[in-house]
């Protein structure tokens, strides 16, 4: 390798040839080109103006750019890497990067092994130590991987917040980060809302005041769980249900959805979550969401309703939710569940089917019918 070095213009404040080869590398020769200049301050002369690099690129292999102005060093680092072999490289560490107006040295003239130390300059801010550093060829791809290591470290340390639900609010009461505890309330009719609203707030204690911040009528929205997920609040749903958007949402930011068709499940079950004594409980699987096409109504046999599953499974083991509009109607089970004639175990998604419910006849095209089981669970 050729350890001849060759520095590019005066703007090394002074310093001698042999203080700038020390600090950035072993070189056998070194010389200087420059516009302003005849003689380095070391007495070493200039062996010509800048852009004459080109003419010594045989004898000097290894360019240091020394220019200070960054406008002038950037296109004369453009220049080098249109004319020459070497690459510009853009450093990056995780959160900051380096322009090539930032750099000093080019090309490969440097290699630093194991345990080398060196010294970079031009970052935009501190790396952490640890930090790994990758070189990139384009600096707007530099930017992109730290704008996309910016993001990912924010949204790592959003989720790292602690969302409060029923399950852990006894924890975070005991631990005192929770002194008010927020609640939405969602009902099927605004008598049900001003209920709820009443009943719950009236569970306040010493240790924690509970404050609904949000009531209102009809299924529980995606507006809803935005609302929850910035005031941290839990949603309390009384004979509605949630759509799959706010479903969704939901699940993705940890947002605490409980639904509940009797007003004292909804009393008792936030009374005993702040006082930690929370019970195995049963849950609802969701297993597919159906919608109804088409109302039969058969001599002997009683309502068919022709179904599309939307989504998921459905199975004869299956209970069904009735919904219109966001508002529960009606539970029930699956009487009989069939493909064209044939009576089937089970529907999978895009396939249409023949549901007849057990006791509920009432059903109208629009509905969606929500395919569940119920299974028992405990906390750990």
């Amino acid at each position: 390798m050729n350890k001849n070095l060759l520095i590019l213009g005066a703007g090394f404040c002074g310093l001698s040839a042999r203080e700038i080869a020390q600090d950035i590398g072993r070189f056998e020769k070194i010389n200087f080109l420059d516009d302003n200049i005849t003689q380095a301050p070391d007495g070493t002369k200039i062996l010509g103006k800048v852009n004459d690099f080109e003419n010594f690129m045989g004898e000097y292999a290894n360019i240091f750019v020394a220019i200070a102005n960054p406008k002038i060093k950037l296109n004369l680092l453009n220049k080098i890497k249109e004319t020459t072999p070497y690459r510009i490289v853009t450093l990056i560490s995780p959160n900051a990067y380096i322009s090539p107006s930032a750099q000093i040295m080019q090309g490969s003239m440097i290699e630093a092994g194991p345990s080398v130390p060196v010294e970079i300059t031009g970052l935009a801010e501190v790396p952490s130590a640890g930090d790994t550093f990758n070189a990139v060829e384009d600096e707007r791809l530099a930017r992109e991987l730290v704008d996309q290591r910016k993001h990912e470290a924010k949204q790592e340390q959003f989720n790292a917040y602690k969302k409060v639900t029923l399950d852990n609010l006894f924890n975070q009461i005991a631990e005192g980060e929770i002194k008010e505890l927020p609640i939405i309330v969602k009902a099927d009719v605004q008598g049900s809302v001003e209920a709820v609203k009443q009943s719950l707030e009236k569970l306040s204690n010493d240790e924690v005041r509970v404050k609904v911040i949000h009531g209102g009528v009809g299924a529980v929205k995606e507006s809803d769980v935005m609302l929850a997920n910035a005031s941290n609040a839990i949603i309390v749903g009384f004979n509605v249900r949630p759509d799959p958007v706010a479903a969704e949402s939901a699940a993705r930011d940890g947002v605490d959805i409980r639904l509940y068709r009797i007003i004292y499940d909804a009393i008792e079950e936030i009374t005993t979550a702040m006082k930690g004594m929370l019970a195995p409980k049963f849950r609802d699987v969701e297993m597919a969401r159906i919608e109804v096409r088409q109302v039969y109504k058969i001599s002997n046999v009683g309502m068919v309703a022709g179904c599309y599953v939307l989504n998921g499974k459905v199975t004869r083991a299956c209970e069904i939710r009735v919904v219109r509009d966001g508002i529960v109607i009606a539970e029930d089970k699956i009487s009989s569940l069939k493909r064209f004639k044939d009576d089937v175990k089970e529907v999978a998604e895009g396939y249409e089917c023949g549901i007849s419910l057990e006791k509920f006849s009432d059903v109208k095209e629009g509905d969606i019918f929500e395919a569940f089981i119920v299974e028992e669970y405990r906390e750990d």
